[in-house]
């Protein structure tokens, strides 16, 4: 019966554009939560929309390298100064929580 083929063709195409809309929604829906997630970490304070927050996120990206490599550096010299006096490494490495509380150290 053609009736019924084009029917079913119909409901499967229906099918297939739900899913596509559902499939799409969560998409959006994680995008979002995405966004709202990293808005938070850049600049919880100020309500910005999604190029100030990825601006946002690649400056405090590059910032963080930045210190990373100084902070290499200062290991570094300090693995120097440490072989220099005693022949020996006696790197003493220093573990920080936040900017300014010292967890431990490691020898």
């Amino acid at each position: 019966d053609e009736g019924a083929a084009a029917a079913g063709k119909g409901d499967r195409k229906e099918a297939r554009k739900e899913y596509h809309k559902r499939i799409e929604r969560k998409r959006r829906d994680r995008m979002r939560n995405l966004y709202d997630e990293l808005r938070s970490l850049v600049n919880p304070d100020e309500p910005a929309d999604k190029n100030s927050v990825l601006a946002g996120a690649v400056s405090l990206i590059q910032e963080l390298r930045d210190e990373n490599i100084k902070l290499q550096s200062r290991v570094h010299i300090k693995e120097k100064r440490s072989k220099n006096k005693g022949g020996e490494t006696n790197l003493q490495i220093k573990v920080f929580k936040g900017k300014d509380k010292e967890e431990g150290k490691k020898g």
